[in-house]
């Protein structure tokens, strides 16, 4: 620990303030994103229970063995404004999406080095382009106008219904019991 602070106390302020900001910024845009997926479900918890939820649920993922146990927590916090099954199944997603991100980021990272291989050292920037291409493409369809989002949402709020009625299921059945 001792090296930690001394670490912390050499550190230049601007480049923590600045991790700070980003850090922060991260957490506001993981909170709206993820009250706006329980809000496809229905449940109306407003974005400051949300995002005080998604920060205690932080808090715990990083303190933790695991990041699912701040899910459990966030689940907790809000299963009585939002529902056990819906707020289950806004977590799953808002993981899945995760994940999904996670492996876009990956294969953009792991694309050049590829890419020069197999297509010769000037033409790898076609793959950044084609990155990019698909980057504006889930842009276009996050910031949809408005008719198109309600035509989305319209959608994928069918195809979320089945998720809470599955947990509802399981859970009668016994699946979640000790």
């Amino acid at each position: 620990w001792r090296n930690s602070v001394a670490h912390l106390l050499a550190a230049e302020p601007v480049w923590l303030v600045l991790a700070a900001a980003v850090n922060l910024g991260a957490l506001l845009l993981s909170a709206w994103r993820w009250e706006r997926l329980l809000q496809v479900l229905e449940p109306r918890l407003g974005f400051w229970p949300a995002l005080k939820a998604y920060w205690v649920g932080s808090l715990f993922g990083n303190v933790l063995p695991s990041t699912v146990g701040g899910d459990v927590v966030r689940l907790a916090l809000v299963r009585e404004r939002a529902g056990l099954a819906n707020a289950s199944a806004s977590i799953a997603v808002e993981r899945l999406s995760g994940l999904v991100v996670l492996l876009v980021a990956a294969l953009v990272a792991l694309a050049p080095p590829a890419a020069a291989a197999m297509l010769g050292q000037q033409r790898w920037w076609l793959l950044y382009f084609l990155a990019g291409v698909l980057a504006g493409g889930i842009l276009l369809l996050t910031f949809a106008p408005q008719r198109f989002a309600a035509e989305r949402g319209s959608r994928l709020r069918r195809q979320l219904a089945a998720f809470p009625q599955a947990i509802k299921l399981l859970n009668a059945a016994g699946a979640f019991a000790r």
